[in-house]
């Protein structure tokens, strides 16, 4: 689920060529969205100069199909989830302490890619420029823990916080409530489905599952949906609100659309929504995936059938030769397979061809075999 990036930037790491070499020992390659597969085939012409096509990369005589599949979630498990008892109660508490409030969810993990100090400002800015929804909305982020988090983007996060709750809030009110722990999936799933927005602005991600589950969770109440342009999610769903995360401006302005937008609109962005994210699920995701690949190895078996032996034109080439290096596979090639491997004897017909051919200098015969040394020396290696 991991985006990559153009080769410009992947040309700068120390082991480009091992990495794109290693994937290219596949039969099948597949990304999440058709930009990441155009950088995938991009660095591989420019890095390694190997051929890309409609039909894949040639390495070194190798093709490895590439292809593009969003995956998605488990539609079902979700609505299973959603309508758990223990949602229901927490709604409903959730919908008491922000009554006549706006909400606006975030769930990030505390990490750089995903957007949060970008998401703060940008609600700050939301702030200073729509002064008329002081005191009416509030902003629900809750970030993950998790081993590799950043303690000083923790601390920024909880600064900044700090200071739009100091700057817009009061004592009765605060417009951020942030929330750096794991929630249980009840109060997640009652979460998404009380608020007004969900906010995605992550700096460079995958195929976001939160905005997915948000979707599925707004069946009935219809809220809003925003996503970084740089989400792999956002090519996907087509009718989200796309955003620039670093244009803090440009997010502001979405934010107060998207709370003012008519409910025809939201209606129709979540009919598309919601028929993308059960159309494109993660079980559609693996049996697509498996269907590709079966493909690619039929293709690969069709096209890398041994075409028949012009025994005329192999003669010519043997007679004008100065030097013959000839290797002969022994099971199946010089004997026929039997089921009994130590009945797999040569005939006496092949030790005379064997005897021809090594008896002319210009040859060099070589067998080649799984057996062992004895069983060969034993048939074979009375053969001057």
């Amino acid at each position: 689920g991991c985006p990559f990036p153009s080769s410009e930037y992947f040309r700068c790491l120390p082991r480009r060529e091992a990495i794109l070499d290693g994937m290219l020992g596949c039969n099948l390659v597949t990304f999440q969205t058709h930009s990441y597969a155009r950088h995938f085939l991009s660095s591989c012409v420019r890095v390694m100069g190997y051929e890309a096509g409609a039909g894949g990369v040639d390495a070194k005589g190798s093709i490895t199909r590439i292809g593009h599949c969003p995956i998605g979630i488990d539609v079902e498990n979700v609505e299973i989830d959603r309508a758990s008892p223990g949602v229901l109660p927490k709604m409903e508490a959730l919908r008491k302490l922000y009554a006549g409030k706006k909400i606006i969810v975030g769930r990030d993990k505390l990490d750089p890619t995903k957007g949060v100090l970008p998401k703060l400002r940008a609600f700050e800015r939301f702030l200073h420029d729509h002064p008329q929804w002081a005191h009416k909305v509030v902003l629900i982020q809750v970030t993950s823990p998790s081993p590799g988090d950043s303690a000083d983007l923790g601390t920024k996060v909880s600064e900044l916080v700090d200071q739009i709750n100091g700057q817009y809030g009061s004592l009765e009110f605060q417009p951020v409530h942030y929330y750096h722990q794991t929630i249980e999936r009840d109060e997640y799933f009652a979460l998404l489905t009380v608020a007004d927005l969900a906010l995605i602005t992550s700096i460079r991600d995958g195929m976001n599952t939160t905005a997915m589950e948000y979707v599925i969770c707004q069946a009935e109440a219809r809220g809003s949906l925003i996503v970084s342009e740089f989400t792999g999610v956002s090519a996907t769903l087509n009718k989200a609100v796309k955003v620039n995360p670093w244009d803090l401006g440009g997010v502001a302005r979405a934010i107060d659309h998207c709370l003012t937008m008519p409910m025809a609109e939201r209606n129709l962005r979540h009919a598309a929504l919601h028929e993308t994210v059960i159309s494109q699920t993660a079980s559609v995701w693996a049996a697509t995936n498996i269907l590709k690949l079966l493909e690619s190895l039929q293709g690969e078996q069709a096209t890398q059938n041994t075409p028949p032996l012009d025994q005329g034109a192999l003669l010519a080439k043997y007679r004008q030769a100065g030097k013959r290096l000839l290797l002969f596979d022994y099971d199946g090639t010089l004997t026929p397979i039997v089921k009994v491997p130590s009945a797999a004897l040569p005939s006496a017909s092949l030790l005379r061809s064997l005897t021809t051919l090594c008896a002319d200098p210009k040859n060099v015969v070589y067998i080649i075999s799984g057996r062992d040394g004895g069983f060969l020396e034993e048939h074979l290696g009375h053969i001057p």
